[in-house]
C-alpha cells in the first residue's frame, strides 16, 4: 500500500496550528503578566492556579474558533484583508467567550479587565501577523530574483490603474513563473498621475505611452481595464 505524502498545504496548514497554539498561550498568560505590571509574583495564587488549569480549554476553544472561521482554509499566498477581518472577529468572539467562561467557573476571583483588552490585542496581532509571513517572504524573494535575474525581466507597462491593474501587478510579484516586471503604469484620470500603486508609479495618461515605452525599454504592455 502506498503512503500519500503530505501536501506542502497540509504541513503549512499544520505550522500554522502549532504557531497558533503558541500565540494563544503567550497572550493568556502574557496578558496577565502585562496588567500586573510585568511581575508574577503580584499575580493572586488562586488566579494564577485557575488560569492554568484553564489554559488547554482555551486553547482548544480559540483553534475551533479559529477553524469555523476559515483561518485554516486560506492558501498561504493570497492572505489578505479577507483574512484580516476574520481574524478580528474570530479573536473577539473568543475574548468574549472567555470572559463569560471565566465569569462563570471563577466567581468570587477577582479578574481585572484589562486582561480580556490585553489579550485581545496580543491575540489578534500575533495570529494575524504570521499568516502574512509566507506572503512577505515571496515578495522579498520575489523582489531579490528581479534584482539578481534583472537582465531576463520583461520590463512592462500596464494601461490601467485601477483594480485590475493591482491585482495584475501583486500577481506578477508573488508569482515565481512569471518574469513580467512592471515598471510603469498609465491611466486616463489625472487624480492618480504621479501616485504609485504596489511601489510603481502611474506616469500618466495614454498620450504618455510612446514616451514611458522608450524611456524604460518596454517589452510588453497589457491593458488593465
Amino acid at each position: 500500500m502506498k503512503v500519500k505524502p503530505i501536501s506542502t498545504f497540509s504541513w503549512r496548514r499544520l505550522a500554522a496550528i502549532v504557531l497558533d497554539i503558541l500565540f494563544i498561550n503567550i497572550a493568556y498568560f502574557g496578558s496577565m503578566w502585562i496588567r500586573f505590571d510585568f511581575r508574577y509574583s503580584l499575580i493572586p495564587y488562586q488566579l494564577s492556579t485557575e488560569l492554568i488549569k484553564l489554559a488547554p480549554l482555551f486553547t482548544v476553544l480559540a483553534l475551533a474558533l479559529y477553524w469555523v472561521f476559515k483561518l485554516y482554509q486560506s492558501l498561504a499566498a493570497y492572505v489578505g484583508f479577507p483574512e484580516i477581518v476574520r481574524s478580528f472577529l474570530a479573536n473577539l468572539l473568543f475574548v468574549f467567550v472567555q470572559f463569560a467562561t471565566m465569569r462563570l467557573t471563577l466567581y468570587g476571583i477577582w479578574i481585572p479587565k484589562g486582561f480580556y483588552l490585553i489579550e485581545f490585542f496580543l491575540l489578534f496581532t500575533g495570529v494575524t501577523a504570521h499568516r502574512f509571513l509566507y506572503r512577505f517572504q515571496q515578495l522579498m524573494e520575489r523582489t531579490l530574483q528581479k534584482t539578481v535575474n534583472d537582465d531576463n525581466s520583461i520590463p512592462t507597462l500596464i494601461v490601467g490603474a485601477g483594480e485590475a491593474g493591482r491585482t495584475l501587478i501583486h500577481e506578477m510579484n508573488v508569482s515565481e513563473k512569471v518574469r513580467n516586471n512592471v515598471v510603469a503604469l498609465i491611466d486616463d484620470d489625472a487624480t492618480k498621475h504621479g501616485r504609485t500603486i504596489e511601489g510603481v508609479k502611474i506616469y500618466g495618461g495614454r498620450e504618455q505611452i510612446e514616451e514611458v515605452v522608450h524611456q524604460f525599454g518596454i517589452q510588453e504592455i497589457i491593458v488593465a481595464l
